[in-house]
């Protein structure tokens, strides 16, 4: 795990400071646009650097790329790119909140990293995940970005935008956040996000994972409401409702 996360390195620039208001700008503009001016890997690739500036997340492109065909129908099977809808629509409709778990919890960061290892492994040890893991779902969706639909991608980032309002009103907290990312913090974000497709994979097949994935997005947007509703927590102590810590600038 360590060789895997250490290839990922720091960029030469940390200018990018992140902008909610530029993330959405972005993605409505690629939603917008009424030409069919990306490919798909181009358009993937657009979509998650915008997502995951380097002030939040230290990407690889290699890895990404390597995902992108990993995502095609000449990568992984096309079991290992399903997933049910039920789940799907939950990271979708969820994201925002996903997001801010994300930069939050180093223990979420840890279990993100801890199943795209498992993934990954799967496939080194060439295990049969068919197989191995048992599902029956009535309604699923197949990913197959060698069939790339603008129209479908255009549909997901509308979504995610529309997730990402729900956190709006946070946008100064999760800012600080942002700013408390350690270097570390960044490589382990950054490998989970360039290991898009293992990271789909454990989403659709590792229950588990899924559970405290769940549990733990469901307690931090609970508690940041909460803290927020009672107004206990004020921008200018930069106080983490979490820990009742002052928040240190990475």
């Amino acid at each position: 795990m360590s060789d895997a996360l250490n290839r990922i390195e720091k960029p030469a620039s940390e200018d990018n400071i992140t902008d909610q208001d530029r993330v959405d700008s972005v993605l409505n503009s690629f939603i917008e646009t009424e030409s069919n001016w990306l490919t798909s890997d181009f358009a993937i690739e657009t979509v998650l650097t915008e997502l995951f500036p380097p002030d939040i997340a230290f990407l690889d492109f290699d890895v990404l790329s390597h995902n992108i065909n990993l995502g095609k129908s000449d990568g992984m099977s096309e079991y290992d790119r399903s997933i049910d809808l039920k789940t799907f629509d939950y990271i979708l409709d969820n994201y925002g909140w996903l997001f801010v778990s994300l930069i939050n919890q180093s223990a979420i960061r840890t279990l993100c990293v801890n199943a795209v290892v498992a993934e990954i492994k799967i496939d080194e040890y060439g295990l049969d995940t068919e197989n191995a893991r048992e599902d029956n779902y009535d309604d699923i969706m197949t990913v197959d970005l060698s069939n790339y639909n603008e129209t479908v991608l255009k549909q997901i980032c509308s979504r995610i935008v529309k997730s990402l309002d729900e956190i709006e009103n946070y946008v100064d907290f999760i800012d600080m956040l942002v700013l408390s990312l350690t270097e570390d913090d960044k490589i382990s974000i950054g490998f989970c996000i360039s290991n898009f497709m293992y990271l789909f994979r454990a989403f659709a097949q590792n229950k588990m994972f899924v559970k405290y994935i769940k549990e733990y997005e469901e307690c931090i947007r609970n508690h940041i409401k909460e803290y927020m509703e009672y107004d206990q927590m004020t921008l200018i102590d930069d106080i983490n409702p979490f820990t009742g810590e002052p928040v240190v600038q990475g």
